[in-house]
């Protein structure tokens, strides 16, 4: 009986995180059209302006409304994290697959470069890379595209091996299905769950790592409306205004233990059904 409630009481936390999710990708869709002020509009006389009736959140070092700069900042900052993990995890996930399929010198070549790759501290590879493309938002994806793709290819290889030796597998085998059609009919489809957790836990940190991008003008660039690059504009302001730094901060903290929980949650619904995730 414990356990069941325990398990409604996870469905339920789900259904929640689920919504908050969803309401957080609204407002990236629709945050220009609700912001309550031009994001981009210099007001020299709105200066450092104190959060009151009229500007919420208050104004930054150029008179703009912070509310509306987090609003139009919210698009930038999460669907570029979307389309990261969206290539790192495709990417990185056929490496792995791949790896674990062939075997052999082509699993040996495809794991050393995963090891390579894996000798550098992600964020400081990313900040090389981002420094030699030229800054911008774009730029930034890049680099981190480039350097986050090996914990995928890791987990998915690993994942690979533990079915490799299935009897469906080698009755797939057997019946003359090709590598392609195994990948995509047996092997992703099994571990496709686990995938999902690693992305869904990735995507705090992928948006953390462009904020830090940002935040040392190597990322979005100016006149952008960046998260990052808000709190990296008015940190010489913390003292005397810190709205300026601690409300795209609470953006920032809001979006990250959104689906850092959302994640958890769901990897303990699976454990839960039996399903072991592997993270």
């Amino acid at each position: 009986m414990a356990f069941s409630d325990g398990l409604s009481l996870k469905k339920a936390q789900f259904n929640i995180l689920g919504i908050a999710i969803i309401i957080l990708v609204l407002i990236a869709v629709f945050g220009k059209y609700i912001a309550p002020h031009d994001p981009y509009l210099v007001d020299m006389s709105n200066s450092l302006r104190p959060p009151d009736h009229e500007y919420w959140l208050g104004c930054d070092n150029l008179g703009r409304c912070i509310l509306s700069r987090i609003l139009y900042g919210a698009s930038a900052s999460i669907f570029s994290a979307f389309i990261i993990i969206a290539v790192i995890s495709s990417v990185g996930s056929a490496i792995g697959i791949i790896a674990a399929i062939k075997g052999g010198t082509t699993e040996k070549i495809l794991m050393k470069i995963n090891v390579i790759f894996q000798a550098f501290p992600d964020f400081i590879l990313a900040m090389a890379i981002a420094g030699m493309l030229g800054t911008g938002l774009r730029n930034g994806m890049i680099s981190l595209c480039f350097v986050c793709w090996t914990k995928y290819a890791r987990l998915s290889r690993s994942l690979a091996l533990e079915i490799k030796d299935a009897d469906y597998l080698r009755s797939a085998v057997i019946s003359g299905a090709n590598s392609i059609q195994i990948m995509f009919k047996h092997i992703i489809p099994n571990i496709i769950s686990q995938l999902f957790i690693m992305a869904a836990l990735d995507v705090s940190g992928i948006i953390l790592s462009l904020a830090g991008l940002s935040f040392l003008g190597l990322s979005a660039q100016h006149p952008a409306a960046e998260w990052g690059m808000m709190m990296s504009d008015c940190r010489q302001y913390l003292q005397i205004a810190p709205w300026t730094v601690i409300f795209p901060g609470i953006a920032l903290f809001i979006v990250v233990i959104v689906f850092n929980l959302f994640a958890d949650t769901f990897r303990d619904l699976l454990d839960a059904k039996g399903t072991k995730a592997k993270i």
